[in-house]
């Protein structure tokens, strides 16, 4: 039976190193891999660590890497799809909100522009009425110096009436 080094396996599958010693000790854990499917030659610590066969496809399936070299992800494709829609879901929104707010900023600029204009308006609108009302109150006075003389010399009503 062949067995492998962990660089063999990196260059097989395509995966970092520190990957597949993950998957190593993911293994060791639920089903005591080290001790079935890794052989040590001489010193446990310093030799290199020789990988049978069958631990090579059970590392392989872990990983989820096919028989063509490829990592299978058949089961994820529906997810990828899943996430890429809303993504564009997301980034349609964004561009209408992207505009509105575009919209309301022009709407914004053109208002502010007219302030000014407003406020001078109104400003000489005010001067105006103060100027008109200042006239009535001229004419008024003018009226009532001419009923102050008239009306001394008019009866009231009653006198009139009754004598």
């Amino acid at each position: 039976m062949k067995k492998y080094k962990i660089g063999d396996l990196v260059d097989d599958f395509g995966v970092s190193r520190s990957t597949i010693n993950r998957v190593i000790d993911q293994l060791d854990k639920e089903i005591s891999f080290k001790e079935k499917y890794i052989e040590s030659v001489g010193d446990k610590r310093t030799s290199p660590k020789l990988i049978n066969e069958d631990g090579k496809s059970l590392i392989k399936q872990t990983l989820g890497i096919g028989d063509d070299g490829n990592v299978d992800d058949s089961g994820e494709a529906d997810l990828i799809a899943e996430l890429r829609a809303e993504r564009d879901q997301w980034r349609e929104l964004y561009l209408d909100e992207r505009d509105k707010t575009a919209e309301y900023a022009a709407k914004f600029a053109e208002i502010a522009g007219e302030v000014p204009n407003l406020a001078d308006q109104a400003q000489r609108l005010q001067l105006k009425q103060m100027s008109t009302v200042d006239e009535q109150a001229g004419q008024i006075d003018d009226k009532s110096d001419g009923v102050d003389a008239d009306s001394e010399n008019k009866q009231g009503f009653w006198k009139r009436i009754f004598g």
